[in-house]
């Protein structure tokens, strides 16, 4: 009767022992998941921030090209068309104008304003280079 009273005492002192193991191993390695997962979680959201300042800065920069570069030819045009239509005034004499070319001339006056304002929402160059070199050193972080 004394052997089976060892055999029992000494299984639970063995289960005992085996449950707090097995619960300090799971503990340990519960704690090394957190903090893998954490370490995942900060470069998920780092990356997310860099993906959407790039972005916007991709945005800015293409968006100011574009708009700079099809005012300019716009103004060019209008400019040189209201300097033809004065040209031609000037040398037919004329003091006195139609409604049409009043209109016309306030159009393209209007227009070339426009033109401006839009210009000036713009990047200037130097910051158009600036932007493009914020994108390329963006970029070249992964390469790093």
């Amino acid at each position: 009767m004394e052997n089976i009273w060892t055999i029992i005492s000494t299984s639970a002192f063995i289960g005992a022992i085996a449950s707090v193991l097995t619960s300090f191993l799971t503990l340990k390695y519960t704690r090394r998941n957190l903090k893998t997962t954490k370490y995942i979680e900060t470069i998920i959201t780092e990356r997310i921030k860099w993906i959407n300042l790039l972005r916007n800065d991709f945005s800015i920069l293409i968006t100011s090209i574009l708009v700079l570069q099809d005012n300019k030819e716009k103004l060019h045009e209008t400019e040189f068309e209201s300097q033809r239509l004065e040209y031609v005034n000037h040398l037919t004499m004329r003091d006195t104008y139609e409604d049409d070319e009043l209109e016309d001339n306030y159009n393209s006056k209007r227009l070339i304003n426009d033109i401006n304002l839009a210009i000036e929402k713009c990047l200037t160059p130097a910051e158009i280079v600036i932007k493009a070199t914020q994108v390329r050193l963006r970029l070249d972080l992964i390469l790093l």
